[in-house]
């Protein structure tokens, strides 16, 4: 693996993760604002409240989908140090082959993960840019056993190719 493998993100996945959060976005403000008739069958401040955790949780997924659409970087490298990942909101950026204990292919509702099991879990914890970033970090180590999770959603490759690719690395860096 002299030459590093490149794995960029899908334009085409990103653009429908920004129309879907678009869409969620206007249905919070839809019931925050009453524009959809609620004929007395829900509360009236928690309508309100769904409107507004809608319109901050898909706002942030907008964002973040904006950004990715803007930046060009790949969304994984594979090279002869490690792994570079920056598939995800959370993730932790460069993986070296030693740090890397195992690899486990997760399905967490319709979204494909890949789990990399790592020798020190907290210091990759420690690397989240911020606490929200950390929180989700420290969840993925309590319920998945690692706090790595590469995610299918913005890769243009298909998870199980991708998961080749790493192992095979592995295997060839571990040796």
């Amino acid at each position: 693996m002299n030459t590093p493998i490149e794995i960029p993100q899908s334009k085409k996945k990103i653009v429908f993760l920004i129309l879907g959060s678009l869409v969620f976005v206007t249905l919070g403000f839809c019931f925050y604002f009453e524009v959809i008739p609620n004929n007395g069958n829900f509360n009236e401040t928690f309508i309100k409240i769904v409107g507004i955790a809608s319109i901050l949780f898909f706002g942030l997924t907008l964002l973040i989908g904006i950004n990715r659409l803007i930046k060009t970087k790949p969304g994984l490298i594979i090279n002869e140090k490690g792994i570079i990942d920056n598939s995800t909101a959370t993730s932790v950026g460069f993986i070296p082959w030693k740090d890397i204990t195992s690899i486990n292919p997760i399905k967490v509702l319709s979204t494909s993960f890949l789990i990399v099991h790592v020798k020190n879990p907290e210091s990759y914890i420690s690397k989240g840019k911020n606490a929200l970033i950390k929180k989700s970090l420290q969840y993925n180590l309590k319920n998945h056993g690692s706090p790595i999770a590469i995610g299918s959603t913005t890769l243009a490759m298909k998870l199980q190719k991708t998961e080749a690719l790493i192992k095979e690395g592995l295997e060839k860096h571990t040796e």
